[in-house]
């Protein structure tokens, strides 16, 4: 990783980090894989005053248990404040659901875009609670499925690419993805650029990241897969299958 290039921090193994790693698929902060490297905690930030050398660790925001359906309206509504397509990442799960739920509030159901991952192995495959998901609320949907020979193919880029090891199979599903949603977004922001502002076209950049929320017109191109098989687990929050 670029960390590792610097000539302060020495590249050796944390053992301890390597014991979070192992325990619990990933390392939590304060650790990190290499000795003497420390990550920040979670909601907080680190400035250095490079005259007085001093540092300090603020707190900007902390996590609260007590739901709010309010909040996620409201933060649905931010990530729709674009100049480019965006596009919802949809599982069928109730994390990815209700944050499609949120969009179509907010926006016509029609000019909103659903992108799933399905598997051909019956256990994992969740397109069939998507594809519901989606016509239920009037969306159009766009999927993909990864089977065991893809994923294979796949795996060494993604790890090779990765700032730290996480033991999350569904980095591979995520970054397929993310690459699949990419191009009809792209296709669409070039339209615009060219239909209302020439001279912004650079804006709809194919290397530039495909982001969690949608905005799409309806004469989009869109090739919609049938449904699959059933999956027998909810594994939303760890796939990210909304933001």
């Amino acid at each position: 990783t670029a960390l590792v290039q610097h000539t302060a921090i020495p590249a050796n193994m944390s053992m301890t980090g390597l014991r979070k790693l192992l325990g619990y698929g990933f390392i939590p902060s304060p650790h990190s894989l290499y000795e003497g490297c420390s990550k920040l905690p979670p909601g907080h930030w680190l400035s250095f005053d490079l005259d007085s050398q001093d540092c300090r660790l603020q707190t900007y925001w902390q996590f609260r248990l007590e739901p709010e359906a309010v909040l996620g309206e409201q933060a649905t509504a931010r990530r729709l404040m674009s100049d480019v397509p965006l596009g919802v990442f949809l599982s069928g799960g109730v994390d990815s659901s209700a944050i499609l739920a949120f969009a179509t509030q907010i926006q016509p159901a029609s000019q909103t875009l659903a992108f799933s991952i399905g598997f051909e192995e019956d256990s994992f495959d969740e397109l069939p609670y998507a594809k519901t998901v989606a016509d239920s609320l009037g969306v159009r949907q766009q999927s993909q499925v990864l089977n065991l020979e893809r994923a294979r193919s796949l795996l060494p880029m993604v790890l090779a690419n990765m700032d730290e090891p996480i033991a999350d199979p569904s980095i591979l599903p995520t970054y397929l993805l993310t690459k699949f949603a990419r191009a009809p977004l792209c296709r669409r922001a070039a339209a615009l650029g060219q239909e209302h502002e020439p001279g912004f076209q650079a804006q709809a950049n194919p290397a530039g990241p495909v982001l969690s929320l949608v905005h799409a017109q309806s004469d989009v191109d869109v090739t919609t897969r049938p449904a699959g098989h059933v999956r027998t687990a909810e594994r939303d929050g760890r796939s990210g299958g909304g933001l």
